[in-house]
């Protein structure tokens, strides 16, 4: 919330003023080092405060398929965004660090104010009506990536691309309402954001080769299946809660 666009401005504002006098490599080792110094705390204060294991039993269910896909789609697209439409806006359209900074703290901005209104917005209208808004804009983003050089609207589109990544809540109410047990919510989320990780072990390899032998717009229209399959799978959402069955 307020500490996490504070965080933002304050990192922008570092970015802007350092990036010049200490160059770009010079920054990018003092932030790598911030980076671990704060990972290594986050460690120490982890095993400080673990005084006993919690065993979380992990349940597949075949009634989760599209939970499981859904999940593994949005994990794609994130790595797509993350990885190449970052990369677009320097390598393609030569924005600089500073810009990017800037652009960066506008998505953070703008992440702010607009998740709550997600929200409320899966409350009003439904989970489908949201992931499938969500997927359909994604495919329209993705194409302009590909085919659009005009730098003011693909901005636009970098800062809804980001503010999109708000709408995962509605897989997980999603899955809030069909899951058996509230133990299988906790795990089952647990696993979700898993499989949403691993598409970064081949998306970012994937994608780069694409890039590489047919050119950026390949890339990105390879990211525009992956949100069409969203949006075509987006109407086998059943959003009714089923009755618990009795464990066997």
């Amino acid at each position: 919330g307020a500490i996490g666009a504070a965080t933002a401005v304050a990192g922008t504002l570092a970015i802007v003023a350092l990036a010049s006098p200490l160059g770009y490599r010079t920054l990018i080792y003092l932030l790598g080092g911030l980076t671990l110094a704060g990972g290594m705390i986050v460690l120490f204060l982890g095993r400080q405060g673990a005084t006993e294991k919690l065993e979380r039993r992990i349940i597949f269910r075949r009634r989760y398929w599209l939970y499981y896909l859904l999940t593994f789609l949005f994990g794609s697209r994130r790595h797509i965004f993350t990885t190449f439409a970052t990369f677009l806006m320097v390598k393609i359209h030569h924005m600089p660090v500073q810009q990017m900074a800037i652009l960066f703290l506008v998505n953070s901005l703008a992440t702010t104010l607009c998740y709550g209104e997600i929200g409320r917005l899966t409350a009003r209208l439904g989970e489908r009506a949201v992931l499938s808004a969500n997927f359909a804009l994604l495919v329209a983003i993705f194409v302009g990536y590909a085919y659009i050089s005009w730098l003011p609207l693909l901005l636009v589109f970098f800062v809804v691309d980001n503010v999109l990544f708000g709408t995962y809540l509605a897989l997980n109410t999603y899955f809030q309402k069909i899951a058996l047990s509230s133990e299988e919510i906790t795990a089952n989320i647990s696993v979700g954001q898993t499989i949403n990780h691993l598409s970064a072990v081949f998306v970012p390899v994937l994608g780069g080769r694409l890039w590489e032998l047919y050119g950026y717009q390949a890339t990105f229209l390879a990211g525009a299946l992956i949100a069409l399959l969203g949006l075509l799978l987006t109407p086998w959402l059943r959003a009714a809660r089923p009755q618990p069955v009795p464990e066997s």
